[in-house]
């Protein structure tokens, strides 16, 4: 490449440059400089403290239970997705009736609103008026109102439940192009030398999708980890902090406690945990592309 040649592909490319800089670089760098200092949102000018902001945050028992919260919550929400999403992909990728139609109901989650989604869900779990308690009182197995969003032993998982409704599309989505990417002939070459159903899924389907998992549970992990809308609107991190995620406590630490820096040191943290996941998701794929035939 010509010298002509570089600075015409710099020129080109500088817009974007600059434009994820003050998009994207800014805020990281803004919310690191805002975690060194003690912000009250009134009153006298930032006082730089250094690393006691972290240092305060490792002692706090309010972190430490959240930080067991968002875990659990992580856990929970990227098994479920994961699992109905896989399911759904195998489903929509076979030869079954109407497939462009179930194709478009079984990912209508995706393209709802999350705040709309999240209300409906809230009146369904209702205690008093919610539909989920009156079709269950119809079984008469169960009493009929129970406190889904109202018990901490309950909401957690009405929260995982509807996180899990939410992002299982975006499962189905890559899992069905992983399906569609594996070459068919795979398939016939196993029938022709007699594997069963379950050896092709085992030695073929499963080899195959190992890549496009990968991703899947990258971008799984880190949209539950940094939730704090769903979450918010359906509990506010109750009942009793049962749901009070790392998120959720960065927003409550800003907004209505105003310690913006003591938010911002918990910001900083969750940037640091999710790129640890992501260093472990490209560990991952380099090892896979290494091993690759």
């Amino acid at each position: 490449m010509t010298a002509s040649s570089q600075r015409l592909a710099l020129i080109l490319i500088a817009p974007a440059a600059i434009l994820i800089s003050v998009v994207l670089f800014y805020p990281i760098l803004h919310g690191v400089w805002m975690s060194l200092y003690d912000i009250p949102l009134l009153g006298p000018p930032p006082k730089f403290v250094g690393l006691s902001n972290f240092a305060t945050l490792v002692m706090r028992e309010d972190f430490q239970h959240a930080f067991r919260v968002t875990l659990g919550y992580t856990a929970g929400t990227v098994a479920a997705a994961f699992g109905i999403g896989f399911l759904v992909a195998i489903l929509l990728n076979a030869a079954i009736f109407a497939r462009p139609i179930a194709r478009k109901l079984l990912l209508l989650p995706w393209a709802i609103p999350e705040v709309v989604a999240v209300l409906v869900f809230a009146w369904m779990l209702d205690f008093q008026f919610g539909v989920l308690n009156y079709l269950l009182s119809l079984t008469g197995y169960f009493p009929p109102k129970i406190g889904w969003l109202l018990s901490p032993d309950l909401a957690p998982y009405a929260v995982i439940a509807v996180t899990a409704w939410k992002d299982y599309p975006l499962a189905s989505v890559m899992i069905l192009a992983g399906l569609q990417g594996i070459p068919l002939e795979l398939y016939e070459a196993a029938r022709v030398d007699g594997a069963t159903s379950f050896q092709e899924f085992r030695h073929i389907t499963m080899p195959g999708l190992r890549p496009i998992s990968a991703v899947v549970f990258l971008l799984l992990t880190l949209y539950s980890f940094k939730r704090v809308a769903l979450i918010y609107i359906m509990t506010g991190g109750g009942p009793s902090r049962s749901t009070e995620t790392l998120s959720v406590l960065t927003y409550l630490e800003g907004f209505k406690f105003f310690r913006m820096g003591s938010a911002a040191a918990i910001g900083v943290a969750m940037l640091a945990v999710t790129l640890v996941f992501t260093l472990f998701y490209y560990r991952f794929t380099m090892a896979t592309a290494e091993t690759a035939p």
